[in-house]
């Protein structure tokens, strides 16, 4: 028989898991070698979009056009996991 604790546990150290290896996992898709291959200069500038190089702009846009939600959110949850102050929460 199996405890429904270890069920819950085992659940969100998948969680914790699959994030950090999809964040690393997808780092490497930048739109040159991997991924979607965006026009930046046809693409309209936001305001926000001021500050950035035009490498970060073209990371951006491929990212943004070439994953879906569930996708950015698994990214972001990972980035977390995986930042440097946050090792020892998760990891230890």
């Amino acid at each position: 028989k199996i405890d429904p604790e270890l069920i819950q546990r085992c659940l969100a150290a998948y969680y914790v898991l699959v994030s950090a290896e999809a964040s690393s996992n997808l780092a490497r898709y930048d739109g040159f070698r991997y991924g979607l291959d965006v026009d930046v200069d046809a693409i309209d500038n936001d305001d926000n979009d001021i500050d950035m190089t035009p490498l970060e702009r073209r990371y951006s846009q491929a990212r943004t056009q070439g994953f879906g939600t569930e996708v950015m959110r698994r990214i972001l949850c990972g980035t977390f996991v995986l930042s440097s102050d946050r090792f020892h929460s998760h990891y230890e």
